[in-house]
């Protein structure tokens, strides 16, 4: 499960693209994790999204309308930080164009990620836990925060520990429903992503742990935990 994290994150992304265009019964198909706190809802929603993974058929092409507007250079100015929020909203606002460019998007993405500097992270953080945020500039923050470095550990850890802004459950098919499933398809990036990274460095495991247990939803706290029974 999960094994390749680039199709993981894209995967996520185009679930995210098919709610935009209301059609969110395959989106609660595939991301939908239990209201309570059933360890075998859990496991099924691990389960859907495991075969998602391996489908690339369904994942969406990064757009490429700006290709030739790489991110801004980060230097923590004032004007940096606007030109980089600028971007990642230019970026965000145009996850759903499909491309005819997409893995040398991907390769500016992974790039600018690996150099974030510390406000460029705050502002992500930021950017992914608003609610008045659209759901593309929530999506696309946290996304580059799982192409990051070591530098967005705790970064990632703070999303996947934040609590949920809407209460659990919501109405079937109501709109607080579709952000409630958004809510939780954030953190689980954030909980995958960290996984995979506790995964190769045997370091960063007793972190993910600790993390996994101050999750304050009950459901997302037992599938990052059942997520360490793969250590």
């Amino acid at each position: 499960m999960f094994k390749n994290k680039r199709a993981t994150t894209v995967i996520l992304i185009a679930l995210f693209s098919v709610i935009l265009f209301f059609e969110k019964k395959q989106f609660d198909e595939n991301l939908k994790i239990a209201e309570n706190a059933d360890q075998a809802a859990v496991s099924r929603a691990a389960a859907n999204s495991a075969t998602d993974v391996k489908n690339p058929a369904r994942m969406p092409d990064i757009n490429d309308q700006n290709q030739n507007s790489p991110p801004p250079a980060g230097k923590d100015t004032p004007e940096d930080l606007k030109a980089f929020a600028s971007w990642v909203q230019t970026e965000a606002s145009n996850l759903e164009n499909r491309s005819s460019n997409q893995a040398e998007q991907e390769k500016v993405f992974k790039q600018k990620a690996q150099t974030l500097t510390r406000a460029e992270i705050s502002s992500l953080k930021h950017s992914a836990l608003s609610t008045s945020n659209s759901a593309n500039e929530r999506i696309f923050a946290t996304y580059l925060l799982t192409l990051g470095s070591e530098t967005t550990n705790s970064t990632l850890a703070d999303i996947a520990k934040k609590e949920l802004s809407l209460t659990s459950p919501q109405p079937v098919h109501s709109t607080g429903e579709t952000q409630l499933m958004q809510e939780k398809a954030l953190r689980t990036m954030a909980i995958d992503e960290l996984f995979g990274r506790a995964k190769k460095d045997p370091n960063l495991r007793t972190q993910f742990l600790q993390m996994a247990q101050q999750i304050s939803d009950s459901a997302l706290r037992q599938y990052a935990l059942k997520r360490a029974e793969e250590f």
